[in-house]
């Protein structure tokens, strides 16, 4: 049965070339980046199909409603969705935006990903939800400072003035909601995929992993022969 109290919601923007994964596109160039970018989404979307509750993905702008229907329908036919487009204003005010529609419209417990974390597992979301019980606000931290997951049963603080996209995020974060008043509960949430390292070692994760958008990034990778950038 349906889980509908909790909410999983993709944050993303459409991969274009030139356009983000600048640290991995300088490694090896932007249009593999592109193919690497939208593997990636594909892998969150996978995500998002297993998810046992409510779904809805958050494109960054409303021109790529379209597009992003039709993508999303490509990785996971049959499947109820619903999609958005996020507001203006920097990551934090878009996130704060986007919590306090869904809550507005009876969403409860909201957690937040992105499209970078391909090593996530239906494990790890089985945890989360359980960790979410017991604390107002649950992080997955990520290896390089960042999260990888943020859930909230409670709305988040003002979150417009945080270090988005650098090392300090994790801790701030921690602190703003403390410091609001909301107990928070950290879990390992592995690492994000920003850089060529950080590819070759996920390419190595998952070489057994058989879900089928992950077995399309390591088929990509060694396509685009990414093994020679070590």
């Amino acid at each position: 049965m349906e889980d509908l109290e909790s909410t999983l919601v993709l944050f993303f923007k459409r991969p274009k070339l030139g356009f983000g994964k600048q640290r991995l596109a300088a490694a090896i160039g932007p249009e593999k980046a592109l193919e690497i970018a939208e593997c990636l989404l594909r892998c969150a979307i996978e995500d998002m199909k297993d998810w046992n509750g409510q779904r809805v993905f958050a494109v960054e702008s409303e021109q790529d409603l379209d597009w992003a229907r039709t993508f999303i329908m490509h990785v996971m036919p049959n499947t109820e969705f619903h999609l958005i487009h996020q507001s203006e204003g920097n990551l934090g005010e878009r996130l704060n935006y986007t919590d306090y529609q869904l809550r507005d419209a009876g969403a409860c417990d909201i957690y937040f990903i992105g499209s970078d974390a391909p090593i996530l597992d239906k494990k790890f979301y089985r945890k989360i939800k359980t960790q979410l019980d017991r604390h107002h606000i649950m992080l997955a931290s990520s290896s390089d400072g960042g999260v990888t997951l943020m859930g909230g049963q409670a709305p988040w603080p003002n979150m417009a003035d945080l270090p988005w996209s650098t090392s300090d995020l994790g801790r701030e974060l921690e602190r703003v909601c403390q410091d609001n008043g909301l107990s928070v509960n950290l879990v390992d949430g592995y690492y994000d995929v920003d850089t060529i390292d950080d590819l070759h070692k996920c390419i190595e994760d998952l070489q057994n992993d058989e879900r089928p958008m992950r077995k399309k990034l390591c088929v990509t990778y060694n396509a685009l022969g990414l093994e020679e950038f070590k």
